[in-house]
């Protein structure tokens, strides 16, 4: 099977689910870059043409309203509005998904912790 083209940014804080989802994507796709600092997705994507995020909502530990995501997700579509933004978060909320959506996210993905 023949990898894709395409370079993927996983951001998530948890090592566990940045290690599983390059451990599959790694299969199909040529390119899996992962960071669990959201601060430093601004530079990956600065110095890279990334396809796809795949970016987590809650970084900080209490935190499960999701604006960190959405904080983020503003940040990278005025940086690189053609990426495509996938949310994950293991704390959907209806309105943060909405709100996402609004703002350019391609898709909102409750992933409870397993990938």
């Amino acid at each position: 099977m023949r990898k894709k083209q395409a370079k993927i940014l996983i951001v998530d804080d948890q090592e566990e689910i940045l290690f599983s989802a390059k451990m599959i994507l790694k299969k199909h796709f040529e390119e899996i870059f992962t960071t669990n600092n959201p601060k430093k997705l601004l530079n990956i994507l600065g110095e890279n043409q990334i396809d796809v995020v795949l970016l987590d909502m809650n970084y900080r530990i209490g935190f499960e309203d999701g604006r960190e995501g959405i904080h983020w997700l503003k940040e990278i579509k005025t940086l690189s509005p053609k990426t495509v933004v996938l949310l994950m978060t293991a704390f959907g909320k209806i309105e943060t998904a909405v709100e996402g959506m609004k703002i350019g996210a391609f898709d909102y993905i409750l992933n409870l912790g397993i990938i």
